[in-house]
């Protein structure tokens, strides 16, 4: 019975004093900073896909998107199909062990103010300042706010709320929706 108590406290130890990512401490942690550029054509349709962190996409009057990211070191994949007219931001963490409370990536992600925009987030916050053409997003475990937004929008979180600011109606679900 000693033994079998014995071999259980250093099983359990052993799991504690293996490092976590509340453990880590943040000088450890890479931090990166990218830019990129895309020049798009009419309508383009951005889509974006983040594991974790903080969304916030601004529509302006230009034919480029750009994505400014900064904190922990990810995955940014920038793609055109169909003539340019779809661009994909895919982001993954590279490094599981940094927790996104810790050291989170933020993207903003500025798009033409004619886009229409696709986004899903696993963890973290969203939001969408200026009009756009159509907006979905989809966010998992964050909040979403919505800043003068106008057009098609459907917006769905899992945990979480939905703040409307000068949006007008929105077409689909009422701001108080969360599923």
């Amino acid at each position: 019975m000693t033994t079998l108590l014995t071999l259980s406290i250093i099983t359990l130890s052993s799991l504690f004093l293996n490092p976590d990512s509340a453990a880590r401490p943040v000088e450890e942690a890479r931090v990166s900073t990218m830019r990129h550029t895309v020049l798009v054509d009419k309508s383009p349709i951005i889509k974006i896909d983040c594991d974790a962190g903080d969304i916030r996409i601004v529509s302006w009057l230009s034919d480029k998107v750009t994505v400014q990211s900064s904190g922990s070191e990810g995955i940014l994949e920038r793609s055109q199909v169909n003539g340019g007219s779809t661009v994909l931001f895919h982001h993954k963490e590279a490094d599981q062990a940094v927790s996104q409370d810790i050291l989170p990536a933020i993207h903003t992600i500025y798009v033409p103010a004619n886009a229409v925009v696709e986004v899903f987030l696993a963890a973290g916050n969203v939001t969408v300042d200026g009009a756009l053409s159509n907006l979905s997003v989809n966010v998992d475990r964050g909040n979403v706010i919505l800043r003068n937004v106008a057009g098609t929008q459907e917006i769905l979180t899992a945990d979480g709320t939905i703040t409307r600011e000068n949006t007008g109606d929105p077409t689909s679900m009422p701001s108080e929706t969360s599923l």
